[in-house]
């Protein structure tokens, strides 16, 4: 999992996008994991998928879709813009994740969902159907705001990823175990 540390606080300048997405989701497909392309065709025929594989500026792409979806393993970098404009993360996966950036810090159940593969595309669409739209919205209030502790700056602003980081090793700092040394 590449953590989707965004290097550019370019999205948090665009701000959130608007509340009336004509798209349920949008993905950046690579091609490279071949395990989902059956799924990913399937998104493609549907009018109510994007689906981009060239690379190019999504920021409108983004802020018209409601859920932009992510494969485990794959191109997960730019989750954090799309949390910036407003488009909740979905993350397609089979099998249980505990290795999301700053996990003891956000809670990220409360502003994304993951979705398993299995069950195909209507299964997706049910999941992403039966998000209630007060939930939806706390949702994508939720990755907005989170979005800032994900940015890493040049200077370390107050909030941004640098700080998060050692709050998280702050957190940790007594399940640390040193060796005990045995001195002659």
């Amino acid at each position: 999992f590449r953590s989707p540390v965004n290097p550019s606080p370019l999205a948090l300048v665009q701000g959130p996008g608007n509340d009336t997405a004509s798209h349920l989701g949008f993905m950046v497909w690579d091609g490279k994991l071949l395990e989902y392309n059956y799924l990913v065709n399937e998104m493609k025929r549907d009018p109510e998928f994007r689906i981009e594989s060239e690379p190019s500026d999504h920021v409108d792409l983004v802020k018209d879709s409601k859920f932009c979806l992510f494969l485990y393993g794959g191109e997960m970098t730019w989750m954090v813009e799309a949390m910036a404009l407003g488009c909740v993360p979905v993350v397609l996966v089979d099998r249980p994740v505990q290795d999301f950036p700053l996990t003891d810090v956000l809670r990220w159940s409360d502003m994304g969902l993951l979705v398993r593969t299995r069950g195909g595309l209507k299964r997706l669409k049910a999941v992403l159907n039966g998000v209630g739209g007060d939930r939806y919205q706390q949702m994508r209030e939720l990755g907005v705001a989170a979005s800032r502790h994900l940015v890493w700056n040049l200077e370390p602003q107050p909030y941004d990823a640098f700080h998060m980081v050692m709050y998280q090793l702050w957190l940790r700092r007594h399940t640390i175990r040193y060796a005990r040394r045995e001195w002659v």
